[in-house]
């Protein structure tokens, strides 16, 4: 069982305008005295020390750090001379916005040849779409005021608190039902003051969730609609009463426990918000009305994905090529599978292969699966502990990992190595991957909502490799759905150190018992 939070990122309703990506980390260059400082500074101070040592090596990277911020810095001032951005007072406070020379022109240009598509088009090619909206967002972004932009973000809480107010009274279902409806109308529909009902509209069409045809006179939109699915209206009762809470808290949890990502999932940003010493599914499943609204938003979830993974991902290179086929042999493990889903997606691509298809999850969750097709074997497990089936061709992990802290996500990579056959069984790890440089504010809030419910988090690439390094595997490839947001991480157990990786593999930590989610 595993939590698809997907959803909450693709339903966010925050009309937020992000801040300038690279201030961050080019607004720490800007002065080039100060890096011709630190320069020398590193020059001088670093110690003495044989050839290959530790203090040599970072003494190397500080430098290069240091060439590579100058390298960096003189790019940025020469976009800077050949075009300089707009609503700007001095060099420092554009230096943030810095992306390409001549950035409105481009944006222009990018928009115009976009339009030729036409409306139709654009919204039935998915890759027209993200870049209209990409450009659309690089266009506001360049325009707007900084004043329009810390206004817009200091309003956003208010979006999210009247789409909430709007679900309780089923306001969504009623302006369906009606093409055009008046405020005092819909009023007395939903049972709630016409004024209060204004008042609420005004917030609705302005963020598209409602369009206003007439004064004080409403229509539904295409977003209208979409709120009305129980899946979707889940997943903000979910994101904001269940995540509203530990948000408000977070600067005070980070002054107190200082500014580094949670790695504690019992006493982390939900727990310090909800004043609760319980793991988060734990205290979730103290409320009945709280964990039935989750599996409503979890099964939406799991639907929200157009394809099956099989559909893009390449299994027959990958895993029926180079199968080992025995009586016993095992083809594809899906850890912690739900009822089923992914596994029968491949059983019926790969009708004739040979090997078994092991299914694996809690035993409560594997009492309750009816209709899986015979040959699937239907094994309880938990991924705290060793992986009992050894020596697969594949294992299939989804959506498992940005529910926990690295400490947690290193003791399931550790049970799940230790399985591997070096060589020839493949970790095939579902889940998002995030870019380096320019993530998509969806992903990024995403990333935050791991953390502020269950200390988790969305990991880079880099990140991934990293997490599987020091369990003795290594990336193979980073499979990526084309045109989608789905990726698939194919690692192996890294056989440059045949004795290194399998200690890694080997090791032990006790005192963790897998929580019970929803199932897919």
């Amino acid at each position: 069982m595993k939590w698809h939070g997907g959803l909450g990122a693709k339903s966010e309703i925050a009309d937020a305008s992000t801040t300038e990506r690279m201030a961050g980390s080019v607004g720490t260059i800007v002065d080039s005295e100060k890096q011709k400082k630190a320069q020398k500074e590193v020059a001088s101070t670093a110690p003495v020390v044989e050839e290959g040592g530790a203090e040599d090596a970072k003494h190397e990277a500080d430098l290069a750090r240091i060439s590579e911020e100058d390298e960096l810095e003189s790019m940025v001032i020469a976009q800077h001379k050949e075009c300089p951005l707009i609503h700007t007072q001095n060099f420092s406070s554009s230096i943030g916005k810095m992306r390409q020379p001549c950035a409105l022109q481009t944006v222009v240009e990018e928009i115009n040849q976009l339009s030729e598509h036409g409306l139709q088009q654009l919204a039935a090619n998915d890759e027209l779409r993200r870049a209209a909206i990409d450009a659309a967002r690089r266009l506001t972004l360049l325009v707007q005021t900084p004043e329009e932009a810390v206004r817009s973000l200091a309003f956003s809480p208010t979006y999210n608190a009247c789409v909430r107010i709007a679900i309780d009274l089923h306001l969504f279902d009623r302006l369906l039902e009606s093409p055009c409806i008046s405020s005092a109308r819909l009023a007395e529909r939903v049972g709630a003051e016409d004024e209060l009902i204004i008042r609420l509209m005004r917030v609705l069409c302005g963020i598209g969730f409602a369009e206003e045809v007439a004064a004080f006179h409403y229509s539904p939109t295409r977003i209208t609609a979409h709120m009305c699915k129980p899946s979707t209206a889940a997943s903000i009762i979910h994101f904001f009463d269940q995540g509203f809470p530990s948000i408000s808290q977070l600067p005070r949890y980070f002054q107190d426990k200082g500014y580094c990502s949670p790695d504690d999932y019992t006493a982390g940003p939900f727990q310090y918000g909800h004043q609760t010493d319980l793991e988060t599914y734990s205290f979730w499943l103290t409320k009945p009305t709280v964990i039935n609204n989750f599996n409503v938003f979890m099964q939406g979830g799991k639907l929200k994905k157009e394809h099956a993974w099989t559909d893009w991902f390449p299994t027959q290179d990958t895993i029926v090529n180079g199968f080992k086929a025995s009586a016993q042999a095992v083809m594809l493990v899906d850890v912690a599978g739900g009822k089923g889903r992914d596994l029968e997606s491949f059983r019926m691509k790969h009708i004739d292969s040979p090997g078994r298809l092991v299914l694996q999850d809690l035993p409560e969750t594997i009492e309750e699966i009816s209709g899986l097709h015979k040959s699937i074997e239907k094994v309880a497990y938990n991924f705290f502990t060793p992986q009992p089936v050894q020596g697969a061709r594949a294992y299939f992990m989804q959506d498992i990992f940005h529910n926990w802290p690295t400490s947690v996500a290193q003791m399931i990579l550790q049970n799940t190595a230790q399985a591997l056959t070096p060589g020839y069984s493949k970790l095939l790890i579902s889940e998002t991957v995030l870019p380096d440089r320019d993530c998509p504010l969806t992903l990024a809030g995403l990333d935050w909502g791991m953390m502020y419910l269950h200390s988790g988090l969305e990991r880079s690439e880099r990140q991934w490799k990293d997490l599987l390094a020091k369990e003795g595997l290594k990336v193979v490839q980073v499979h990526r759905e084309e045109g989608g947001d789905s990726s698939i991480i194919e690692a192996m157990l890294d056989d440059s150190d045949d004795d290194e990786t399998f200690s890694k593999a080997g090791k032990r930590r006790p005192g963790l018992t897998r929580r019970r989610k929803t199932v897919s």
